[in-house]
């Protein structure tokens, strides 16, 4: 029974990203912040994407969904290079409408970069203003987005399980109600098939993506 389900669970996955705009997580979170950051690194060379126009990888601080703000890079098939980007919730939130997003910075492969997101008290703004940072430079602003504390969130993801996913955290960190930075505390881990996180730290880890023909299917044919 263990195979077939092992086996049910894999072409599942695969012929499901095939007809769906699906998407993968790995990395962690944390309960309760005013802010995260984290320096985001890139592959030392191109990462193998599933071949499809569209088809994406991306790596991003984050407040959570539907009222996010995230910055990060982003790596679509048939790039040369990955883009910094940011994208953010125009109020309501309720459908794809709703969510703005601009590639603004051609990056380097094997390099780092810090990217930040945090709440800003503002006068006469009900929840303040969310911004994201680049290297400590302000990118966008967003006013009365979600009130803090709020779960935020650093994460890899994929609009594929074929891609190829091979990034470093560090850094990580949030920001406490005194706007104090502190590394991540909480072993909040997300970890979806067929991707995974290799730990060094709750502040410094690596998202990567299982080698499951090596792994799974031989377990699967016993």
């Amino acid at each position: 029974m263990k195979k077939l389900v092992f086996i049910v669970f894999i072409l599942c996955v695969f012929l499901f990203a095939e007809k769906s705009l699906a998407s993968w997580h790995a990395g962690n979170r944390r309960y309760l912040a005013y802010g995260v950051k984290a320096n985001i690194f890139t592959p030392y060379t191109p990462p193998y994407m599933y071949p499809r126009i569209g088809i994406s990888q991306s790596n991003w601080v984050s407040t959570p969904g539907p009222y996010w703000l995230q910055i990060g890079w982003i790596y679509y098939y048939g790039w040369d290079q990955p883009l910094a980007y940011y994208e953010y919730c125009v109020y309501p939130c309720l459908s794809d409408d709703d969510y703005e997003q601009e590639w603004f910075e051609l990056m380097d492969w094997n390099t780092y970069t810090s990217f930040r997101v945090q709440n800003v008290p503002s006068i006469n703004k009900i929840f303040g203003t969310w911004c994201a940072y680049k290297n400590d430079i302000a990118i966008v602003c967003s006013q009365n987005l979600v009130n803090p504390p709020v779960e935020v969130q650093v994460m890899s993801e994929s609009h594929h399980p074929w891609n190829d996913i091979n990034t470093i955290y560090t850094s990580v960190s949030y920001q406490d109600s005194s706007r104090v930075w502190h590394p991540f505390d909480l072993s909040l881990w997300i970890e979806e098939f067929p991707y995974a996180v290799q730990i060094f730290e709750i502040y410094e880890f690596q998202s990567y993506r299982l080698n499951i023909y090596n792994f799974y299917l031989p377990i699967a044919s016993k």
